[in-house]
């Protein structure tokens, strides 16, 4: 599966958006984002991160970008021991990124996943993603998303943030 998203500052009233739109809330919570590389991440082709919530913790393999930030190919399996994962990343040459600490409240409404982001360091963002095969273009979901992000919360498409949280906590543009 495909991951797109695409993310903007929240604004004050962001949260009755997404109740008057009837979203329904999924989660609420805090979680700690380790993210690791192998090599030059300028070139990157994966990444690895590491998250840890509610008492829990996750390894997601992402692959490169589709389209500039926005859409990963992505997997996800659970572990035991999060620190003994990142001692063996790091002692077979990985390299630490950034640690990103964010509280979110995600919603879901029709094919959409709507998040309401406090990342520390970054600020408010909702961050709305569409999960697709690879059949469907990116291009085609990245104007969907657009789209809808302007019909239901008045945002410009010039106004929309094309980079991940990660490329955002290290200044890339």
């Amino acid at each position: 599966m495909i991951e797109i998203e695409l993310r903007f500052r929240a604004g004050e009233n962001e949260l009755e958006k997404i109740e008057k739109l009837g979203a329904k809330l999924d989660a609420d919570y805090a979680s700690t984002d380790t993210y690791f590389t192998y090599g030059n991440l300028k070139k990157r082709k994966f990444v690895l991160r590491i998250r840890e919530k509610n008492e829990k913790a996750l390894l997601t393999f992402k692959t490169s970008s589709h389209a500039k930030d926005i859409a990963w190919n992505e997997w996800e399996n659970q572990i035991e021991d999060p620190k003994m994962l990142m001692n063996v990343l790091s002692a077979s040459g990985f390299k630490e990124v950034v640690v990103i600490k964010k509280k979110r409240k995600q919603y879901s409404y029709l094919d959409y996943e709507i998040n309401l982001d406090e990342i520390e360091g970054l600020g408010k963002f909702i961050e709305i993603q569409l999960m697709t095969d690879k059949n469907t273009s990116v291009e085609v979901l990245r104007d969907k998303l657009a789209d809808f992000i302007n019909q239901n919360f008045g945002v410009a498409k010039n106004e929309l943030i094309e980079l991940g949280y990660v490329k955002l906590m290290l200044g890339e543009k």
